[in-house]
């Protein structure tokens, strides 16, 4: 991947301020996320100018096979000393590509931290659970986890050279909203960005002038193999009709019934199947919290893509997001909503935050898309598909506000702008390419 793809992360200052830890014990750092997101180039910036030792197991799998042997920290040590000349707390830091293709690399995490002091050691994986399944649970907290999302929207203008708009956006407010004109570009962008998401090498492949939809055709067939291999899964169309099916559901809860009759073969197989595609950052979960839970009855999560990309190849829309067309089919606003809670989803997580939840008034009653947390305040979001606000979307939110005693929300939709109160209830309308600003 050319270094034009190389742009500040906005992660970047977490990965810096964990390399800089001055500790004597100092803890792994794990730096997970999609493939394609830019994990190894985010890496390589921030040890370049550092003395380092850069391993790929996908390019030597001889030597993860040979790690798979070591039966102790000091077999290690004597197998990287004797390849590399790596002598360990020497002030050289180590990064381990596709650190999950050693089936055993994980289980010396906790003597690496303790036994080689000042020592920066840096794993890679888009699979982390291949790697956490290995070390004790108690020795897990000797892992920092950083997690690099596909670029969010504000990344995804810096890449596209939208400079005007995003100095415009960092300067937006309720009391200075944009012009007609600038909020119709914003939508149009926001449009594009939420068919092609946020996965660097998906974008980069379309500066090149590459066809999206054969560039994520590629990219999927890369991870079904992917998913394969480590598992008993030795189907393919199984996990495409998976995906495909979740791309169909996103935003509502989902069930196993969704992906696989009840009487089938393959239903047995779905919860193994789930776990599987959420453990590689493909999948989130989101769990819905109701103030009327009925005892013995459980709400399935919802669940959202990482990469909006993703979701939109697997069940693409046609034409734009926000249409002044007055009739779209009921189906198809279904489809535009889950889009849209997704993108906000992967806006929210972009600052490596804890995942929001879902809020439901009863088991099956009126449901806001988000609560999240900002400087200790919950915050419940509500999205919706709409180009221009109605009293309808504040019905939702206005009873959560009631339900959780809360005073203040926000709903993201189409609209330019503006502040509504409801009897001491305050609801803050944003457009929707103002989420990185709450």
């Amino acid at each position: 991947m050319p270094d034009e793809i190389i742009i500040e992360r906005e992660i970047g200052p977490l990965l810096s301020s964990a390399l800089n830890q001055k500790e004597i014990q100092r803890d792994i750092i794990l730096v997970e996320g999609l493939k394609g997101s830019g994990k190894t180039f985010l890496v390589k910036k921030h040890v370049k100018s550092r003395s380092h030792l850069w391993i790929d197991l996908k390019v030597d799998l001889k030597l993860a096979r040979e790690i798979d042997l070591c039966s102790s920290l000091e077999d290690l040590n004597d197998l990287l000393g004797l390849r590399y000349n790596f002598i360990p707390s020497q002030n050289k830091c180590l990064v381990i590509d596709n650190a999950h293709l050693s089936k055993n690399l994980g289980s010396f995490a906790y003597n690496i931290k303790s036994k080689w002091l000042s020592q920066s050691t840096i794993f890679i994986s888009f699979l982390p659970h291949n790697i956490l399944d290995n070390i004790k649970p108690d020795y897990h907290s000797c892992v920092n986890r950083i997690s690099v999302p596909p670029f969010s929207f504000s990344e995804f203008l810096i890449f596209s050279k939208e400079n005007y708009l995003l100095n415009a956006l960092k300067n937006w407010s309720l009391n200075k909203p944009f012009t007609n004109l600038l909020h119709k570009e914003a939508l149009d962008i926001i449009n594009k960005y939420l068919m092609v998401g946020g996965l660097a090498s998906v974008l980069q492949a379309g500066r090149e002038n590459a066809d999206s939809v054969s560039v994520f055709s590629q990219y999927l067939l890369t991870y079904s193999n992917d998913l394969i291999n480590p598992s008993s899964f030795h189907n393919q169309e199984i996990i495409k009709d998976t995906l495909l099916k979740l791309a169909q559901s996103i935003g509502f809860q989902c069930k196993q019934t969704h992906i696989a009759p009840s009487s089938s073969s393959e239903y047995q197989q779905v919860p193994k199947l789930f776990t599987l595609i959420e453990n590689t950052n493909l999948i989130r979960n989101i769990p819905i919290k109701t103030s009327h839970q009925i005892s013995g009855k459980k709400i399935p999560p919802k669940k959202y893509f990482t990469d909006h990309g993703i979701r939109n190849y697997y069940a693409p829309l046609s034409g734009a997001v926000f249409s002044k067309q007055p009739n779209v089919a009921k189906n198809q606003k279904k489809e535009l909503q889950g889009l849209l809670e997704n993108f906000v989803l992967n806006e929210l997580m972009s600052k490596n935050t804890a995942p929001p939840i879902s809020w439901r008034q009863r088991m099956n009653g009126s449901e806001v898309s988000f609560l999240c947390k900002r400087q200790g305040k919950v915050i419940p979001i509500q999205v919706k598909a709409d180009l221009k606000t109605s009293q309808k979307h504040f019905t939702s939110l206005l009873n959560c506000l009631n339900d959780l005693q809360l005073d203040e929300g926000i709903l993201f939709n189409g609209d330019t702008g503006g502040v509504y109160e409801f009897g001491g209830k305050k609801i803050l309308q944003l457009p929707i390419y103002c989420v990185f600003k709450i």
